[in-house]
């Protein structure tokens, strides 16, 4: 794929088969909406090398079966991150990889998902959360996580909508 392309958006095509680690070359990419489709398969971790995607990085309604890749931490400019939006009707079982703790751009990240998606979240909390000084909203309830709070989360002083655990 040329480096150059600003958008990838497959949305209501049926496409099949999986989503191509190609589009992890695409870097100047701002927006990925890979949506409605039956593709199967993970989540490439290659889509972290996507640092240039702000507020859409959807794969929502497809059949994939994955966790959320570490890598997923490369996407420094990303606003939002919810499974009940961005990858809803798929099956995410995961921990929260450490790793989104980079995310120094995101205001919300809802990962209380088991209403929309048959994974789940499980684990504890990573403390490198308390890195996200940009957040207004950290959604993680209706999960298995287990485990204490991390004080980290109380650096959270941009907080103005809703802290859910």
């Amino acid at each position: 794929l040329p480096t150059e392309i600003d958008v990838i958006r497959f949305r209501d095509m049926s496409f099949t088969g999986t989503i191509p680690t190609e589009f992890g070359l695409a870097t100047g990419v701002t927006s990925l909406e890979i949506e409605s489709n039956e593709l199967s398969g993970t989540i490439p971790t290659e889509l972290g090398n996507l640092a240039e995607v702000s507020s859409t990085f959807s794969l929502y309604s497809n059949e994939l079966s994955s966790t959320l890749p570490s890598e997923l931490g490369g996407l420094s400019k990303l606003t939002q991150l919810s499974t009940t939006t961005f990858f809803s009707n798929n099956e995410i079982s995961s921990t929260i990889p450490t790793e989104l703790g980079s995310l120094t751009a995101v205001t919300a990240i809802d990962l209380n998902n088991l209403l929309y998606n048959s994974g789940e979240f499980d684990g504890t909390i990573p403390s490198e959360l308390g890195e996200l000084t940009e957040i207004k909203y950290l959604g993680l309830d209706s999960t298995l996580l287990t485990g204490t709070i991390p004080t980290e989360i109380g650096r959270y002083v941009k907080m103005s909508s809703y802290l859910y655990l």
